[in-house]
């Protein structure tokens, strides 16, 4: 857009802003419920949407940003992340997205488990008492793996610096009295406490696992 045709709109009290990417003019869109018009001679009034406040907002030192309020689309928003550095923008970016599909998730399922380590040690606990059915070689089997089970949240506590043995036991005394218990990343030991994850994420994690162990296990060369 040439900077003499923006003087004129601006004259005529209409802001115009150029450089604007079809992914941001498509949000845009659903915010304000408008529609995309690539002539302006197709312009009409039901291609235009409604915004109760546009301004200018400078959000850094040198970034400046338009926001739009009061849209046609009360559900649609934007969410601005900032940080020290790129490398802690990227991590909460990422934190973000992990908590908008944990909710998609469980909106459209509908379901939790209980997360950080206990529904794994549950699962192993209700397996180990179904294995003692099979006085076959099944029951060896059943067996371990339920030991597989048990070993992926120790992972949390190794990377924690914490005793795998001790958390171990904890959870299996835990999940045998029916206590609600789980790891905490971040001391790497057990406390009792509760969180909830999606239980279709989780049943996915799970299955997934099994498969890429079994084929590993069909392999003839493991490199």
């Amino acid at each position: 857009m040439a900077e003499e045709l923006r003087r004129l709109l601006a004259n005529n009290g209409i802001l115009a802003v150029r450089n604007v990417s079809l992914e941001d003019m498509k949000r845009l869109r659903i915010a304000v419920g408008g529609e995309l018009v690539m002539r302006p001679w197709e312009l009409s009034g039901d291609a235009l949407g409604y915004c109760g406040l546009v301004e200018q907002r400078v959000v850094a030192a040198h970034d400046e940003c338009l926001f739009f309020k009061s849209c046609r689309n009360p559900r649609f928003r934007s969410i601005l992340i900032r940080g020290a550095g790129d490398f802690v923008v990227d991590e909460v970016k990422r934190a973000v997205i992990n908590c908008l599909k944990f909710l998609q998730s469980l909106l459209r399922d509908g379901a939790v488990v209980a997360g950080g380590g206990f529904i794994e040690y549950k699962i192993a606990h209700v397996l180990r008492k179904m294995s003692l059915s099979y006085p076959s070689k099944v029951q060896h089997t059943i067996q371990a793996f339920a030991e597989a089970l048990e070993e992926l949240p120790l992972w949390l506590v190794r990377n924690a610096g914490g005793d795998p043995a001790k958390a171990k036991t904890e959870l299996r005394s835990g999940v045998a009295a029916d206590i609600p218990c789980r790891i905490d990343g971040y001391a790497g030991k057990v406390i009792k406490s509760s969180i909830m994850e999606s239980a279709i994420v989780k049943i996915q994690c799970l299955k997934s696992a099994t498969e890429t162990a079994v084929t590993i296990l069909r392999v003839d060369h493991v490199l």
